[in-house]
């Protein structure tokens, strides 16, 4: 599916930071007369946020599966992987939070 494997696991890892800090960003626009861009923005950064963990799965399949010699192999299958592990750290920290309570 992707040509260089390198190049997209360093764009999947902007993207994601990209939709986290833009989600962020937006939260000025909640509560004033500019409410769509809030509304539609938090739609658009949760769409590029999701497609991000999804497409990093994928790349991480193909570079764990693929043939060629990628220097810095698990490298590039870490940050490939950064989404992931993200929302799986985070999940499991809800889940340990909610179970001291």
């Amino acid at each position: 599916m992707f040509a260089n494997r390198t190049k997209n696991s360093l764009i999947l890892l902007f993207l994601f930071f990209f939709s986290v800090f833009a989600a962020r960003g937006l939260e000025g626009f909640r509560y004033s007369n500019y409410r769509w861009i809030y509304t539609w923005g938090t739609m658009f950064s949760f769409f590029v946020h999701f497609t991000s963990v999804l497409l990093s799965i994928i790349n991480s399949v193909e570079i764990v599966i693929s043939k060629k010699k990628i220097k810095f192999k698990w490298g590039v299958l870490l940050i490939s992987l950064f989404p992931l592990l993200y929302w799986i750290l985070g999940l499991v920290y809800i889940s340990m939070k909610n179970l001291s309570v």
